[in-house]
């Protein structure tokens, strides 16, 4: 029951927190001395914060100090030290407009203490027609986007309460004949406090400088930058020199979590854990979430969580099957989150012990 009532008080604080630094819209102010500011749209490879699983997104993202298998690469690194043997993890899920979104990763132990791993994640949608003013309704071309990011992970236990995990990952952003590309890293920690339970994650990701669009579509003759034809007479006698078009630069979507959680049912036959997270984002407002996972028997978990101020995430749901034969275990999980404009978006993942 203390803990029950200890988690309930922090997590309530990380939601009045939330609430208070964003006033409940997109607007998001600084502490400049020019005032309020708005941040939303200032970033990039925006993919980067779509989540992936059924764990963590069944649980409203409330994942932080709660991960511990091979998908904390993408929620905590540092939750990687809980991979006992080799692990292997699959997930995918589809968007609107045939937009797919697919994320694979493998830990491997090297010792009881720490663990390496890698991962690889695209997003993105084929055949997508070239339109234009002057044929609305396609001009027969079709183009594709191509989001990726790739990286390995190194984690590790320094003592039995504290683990830290690190990635150093690749991030490109690609479609039509234009791509930008960044070197990003992630870090993370988690930590068992030893009072009533209760155990602490944080992670910062995506640390990385700016980067900007290059490509020949950006390449246009000095003559005619509109059509990009080059003119039969340079009217001032001048060669005709090419030209390349600049491109805003942008950096990638820095993203802040920290949590807490406690298990605060453990028997036998029944587990159930309970967090919360709190989240802040370079380019949207403070946010916050709570959720819960209950296992029966080390076979089926439920759960549920709920993302606070969110302009599109609410509630969300899932559960998880797990089979346990030999030396071999493998666990299914599913999640089913509710959007404000896209109605309920579907997750599933595998991941397989060797």
């Amino acid at each position: 029951m203390y803990k029950l009532i200890i988690i309930l008080m922090v997590v309530s604080g990380i939601n009045l927190f939330a609430q208070t630094n964003s006033g409940g819209s997109t607007q998001v102010t600084g502490s400049t001395s020019d005032g309020p500011f708005e941040k939303v749209g200032s970033s990039g490879s925006q993919f980067l914060k779509v989540p992936i699983g059924g764990r963590g997104v069944g649980m409203g993202g409330a994942f932080s100090s709660v991960v511990d298998d091979v998908s904390a690469m993408y929620w905590n690194p540092s939750g990687m030290v809980g991979v006992e043997n080799i692990q292997v993890y699959v997930a995918h899920s589809t968007w609107y407009g045939d937009i797919k979104s697919n994320y694979a990763a493998v830990a491997v132990p090297l010792n009881d203490d720490f663990k390496v791993g890698a991962f690889v994640q695209t997003f993105g949608a084929n055949d997508i027609p070239v339109t234009t003013i002057n044929q609305p309704e396609g001009t027969g071309a079709f183009y594709s986007i191509n989001d990726m990011s790739f990286g390995l992970s190194f984690a590790g236990a320094l003592t039995e309460q504290f683990s830290f995990g690190v990635t150093a990952k690749y991030v490109q952003n690609a479609f039509q004949t234009v791509s930008a590309s960044a070197v990003a890293f992630d870090i993370g920690t988690q930590y068992e406090t030893g009072i009533q339970g209760i155990k602490l994650g944080f992670s910062i990701m995506n640390l990385s400088t700016e980067t900007s669009f290059k490509g020949d579509a950006l390449e246009k003759e000095s003559g005619n930058l509109i059509s990009g034809s080059k003119p039969t007479e340079n009217p001032i006698g001048t060669p005709n020199y090419g030209v390349i078009l600049p491109a805003y630069p942008f950096s990638l979507p820095v993203i802040f979590r920290g949590g807490l959680s406690s298990a605060i049912v453990e028997t036998d036959m029944h587990k159930l854990i309970i967090s919360g997270d709190v989240i802040t984002i370079s380019d949207s407002p403070e946010q916050a979430a709570f959720g819960f996972d209950y296992k029966w028997n080390d076979l089926l978990s439920l759960r549920a969580g709920y993302h606070f101020n969110n302009s599109q995430m609410g509630l969300s749901g899932g559960m998880g099957i797990n089979y346990i034969s030999g030396d071999f275990a493998g666990t299914f999980e599913y999640a089913a989150s509710n959007t404000v404009s896209l109605g309920i978006m579907h997750r599933l993942n595998v991941i397989l012990d060797f």
